[in-house]
């Protein structure tokens, strides 16, 4: 026996076993180390070549690592089906896509989606930013995989979730496989805050990667749903007044989402509404907790968990106050918070309507009022319909503006309608009136926006108008006069290379 043969039996005898390495693998891949469980890939490799555990871990490792077509021929050698279908899926998903990139991020897109990159990446790296200075911490250097795709179909093919569950929770996005995903506005009716959404998986990814995946799904969806808006100003401003009313609703009727019936995710509850509960819910939680935790307090909540703290104890350390004490005062605290009575949750157009759903282009079709309730109040809505379409716009406006009377702000097809006549009346203080109450209450209606944009054009108050369509934007892009205003505003506002990036988009958007 050489001197070359004892050493490899002996290194052989104190190598892990592919099973021991195995299961370390697969530790490393739950806590998101996919640099941890790639080394032990190679050492798979190196000893075990020929073992089914091998092509397991080699096969997971490239998933993870985006490059799905050589993962699925692993999972398959390895009969991993489940991993294998997921893999397959992906690839399937992203065939024809084009890519971008970012200093941090590498995003996917179908063709037709494509003119959403720049907001995509310009979102997401402000996110990142204000994200690394909240919590103390970056992810490793890798960039950071995206991919949107055309439907909650698609959607649901390359996630755990089933196309019923993804519809009837409301999820558009998620943050799993080391990635983050998400659906084209272009699949919903009215458009979805796509890129707070954006914004909120990433806030995911940073935790996950934080705690090594350490964290209870309550607190990582308040963490997120709180942070979802610091790419653009503070957090918590995604609280619009219908989520603050099911939220008093739900304290009022005792009928709280308990933390634990969110688990193991709140797209698995069983209504839209349960989730938008659920989201207020946490959102608020992860506010008190900031409010007496102080400025310290998300660094401290995820060295906790990083460190492998329960929930609790987490909490505790964030608040700086046992648990118990801090969940009582954030129940005192959310049971007087402002609400608006009476705003149900269909009325307040939180619920995702789907493009593809029978009821969504029922909706999409008819032009009705159900969303005002006095009888009296609906027949004057319609007769003023019925004046705009015949041009009499005096005696539209006249008919909307009693029927808003009595209406106020409720009804957004109303306001929107009656702005609109005030507009073409150039009335436009009344207008602007009109249309900033309805946006108050509903923030993500982007035609009112878009009215809004209109009326400070003919004002020659450009800044208003460039914000304005900024909002829209971030809810239903898919509007050539949208970009189209917004460069005009954005040139005359002196900002020469947002108009120019506008007019690109108003004309890809033309040209399709």
């Amino acid at each position: 026996m050489t001197i070359l043969t004892t050493m490899v039996i002996l290194a052989t005898a104190h190598a892990d076993t592919p099973k021991a390495l195995l299961t370390r693998a697969e530790t490393a891949l739950e806590a998101w180390d996919i640099e941890g469980a790639a080394k032990i890939a190679s050492e798979l490799e190196d000893n075990f070549p020929d073992d089914v555990a091998t092509r397991y871990v080699e096969g997971r490792v490239l998933f993870e690592q985006g490059a799905y077509g050589r993962a699925a021929d692993l999972l398959e050698q390895a009969q991993a089906d489940e991993d294998a279908h997921l893999a397959r899926a992906a690839e399937k998903a992203i065939k024809d896509d084009l890519r971008d990139e970012s200093a941090h991020f590498v995003l996917f897109t179908r063709a037709k989606d494509h003119f959403l990159a720049p907001y995509a990446l310009d979102t997401l790296e402000h996110q990142y930013a204000a994200l690394a200075a909240d919590f103390h911490y970056a992810p490793p250097d890798a960039k950071i995989r995206v991919e949107i795709y055309d439907s909650p179909k698609t959607l649901a093919s390359i996630s755990t979730l089933t196309e019923s569950e993804i519809k009837a929770s409301g999820t558009i996005a998620l943050c799993k496989y080391n990635r983050l995903m998400a659906t084209s506005p272009r699949a919903l009716v009215r458009g979805y805050p796509w890129l707070d959404t954006m914004a909120h998986e990433l806030t995911h990814f940073f935790i996950t990667k934080r705690t090594r995946n350490a964290v209870p799904i309550w607190v990582h969806e308040g963490l997120a749903k709180h942070l979802e808006t610091r790419w653009r100003g503070a957090g918590g401003q995604s609280m619009e007044p219908g989520l603050e009313e099911l939220l008093a609703n739900g304290v009022r009727d005792n009928n709280l989402v308990t933390f634990e019936r969110m688990s193991p995710s709140i797209a698995k509850l069983p209504s839209q509404e349960e989730a938008a509960l659920a989201f207020a819910e946490v959102e608020t939680a992860v506010e008190y907790l900031r409010k007496v935790g102080g400025a310290g307090a998300l660094p401290k909540l995820l060295a906790a968990f990083s460190e492998g703290a329960t929930d609790k104890a987490a909490v505790a350390a964030g608040a700086g106050e046992p648990y118990e004490k801090f969940v009582a005062g954030w129940k005192a605290a959310i049971a007087h918070r402002p609400s608006v009575s009476g705003l149900s949750f269909e009325a307040a157009r939180i619920k995702m309507k789907f493009r593809d759903d029978s009821s969504a282009k029922a909706e999409a079709e008819r032009y009705g009022y159900a969303d005002v309730k006095d009888p009296a109040a609906r027949k004057l809505a319609h007769l003023g319909e019925l004046y705009l379409t015949r041009h009499r716009i005096t005696a539209a406006a006249d008919a909307y503006g009693r029927a808003h009377k009595q209406v106020g702000d409720r009804s957004v097809t109303l306001s929107r309608r009656y702005g609109l006549s005030l507009l073409l009346l150039s009335n436009f203080a009344e207008a602007e009136r009109v249309l900033a109450g309805s946006v108050t209450l509903y923030p993500n209606e982007a035609p009112a926006h878009l009215l809004l944009a209109r009326i400070y054009t003919e004002k020659k108050q450009w800044d208003g108008c460039v914000e304005q369509t900024e909002w829209a934007n971030r809810v239903d892009p898919f509007d050539p006069e949208l970009h189209a205003r917004w460069a005009e505003c954005a040139k005359n506002a002196g900002r020469s290379e947002l108009a120019t990036r506008e007019a690109q988009a108003a004309a890809a958007l033309t040209s399709k």
